[in-house]
């Protein structure tokens, strides 16, 4: 394969390409990837990682029954819980960790108090009040800076720049 000089339309000498010619901000994202570490595959693929991914998990649940009377029954509930989930490898909503910044994803923590009430007026007659309100959120981010444009001198163009206030 042959290189050729756009301008001139000869080839580069040597069949380099002179530093000085190269794109400043796309030398820098091809420092900021990392070097080949594998011959396995072929020339596509000459990067190999295994980094598993965390995902801590928790959920509390407390429950309390109360038969008021034969046919009046009051329940009660609360369920607490959230996650971190921490991929190596960037998720199907946010990939803009390569190489090898943790995209952290936190659900909740999230909260939801529930209360019945349940007065059985004859065997087919059946009253059911049921209240409960919910409360929890979605948070996917890098867990760390590595991957900004400040620490990795990327400073390519934005396409829209004043919709991103960080760096």
């Amino acid at each position: 394969m042959v290189i050729v000089d756009p301008i001139t339309g000869a080839p580069f000498p040597g069949n380099v390409i002179p530093s000085n010619r190269i794109y400043a901000p796309g030398k820098t994202i091809l420092n900021f990837l990392p070097a080949p570490n594998t011959t396995a595959g072929g020339n596509p693929y000459n990067y190999s990682s295994q980094v598993p991914s965390s995902y801590p998990r928790s959920e509390n649940i407390l429950r309390g029954d109360w038969q008021i009377k034969p046919t009046v029954r009051l329940s009660v509930r609360w369920v607490y819980n959230r996650d971190d989930q921490q991929f190596a490898y960037g998720t199907t909503t946010a990939s803009w960790n390569w190489p090898l910044t943790i995209t952290d994803r936190k659900n909740g923590p999230g909260s939801v108090p529930t209360i019945s009430l349940t007065n059985s007026f004859t065997p087919t007659m059946v009253n059911e009040f049921i209240f409960g309100a919910g409360r929890g959120g979605v948070t996917i981010a890098p867990s760390d800076d590595k991957a900004t444009r400040s620490v990795t001198g990327i400073n390519t163009p934005l396409l829209y720049p004043d919709a991103n206030t960080s760096n």
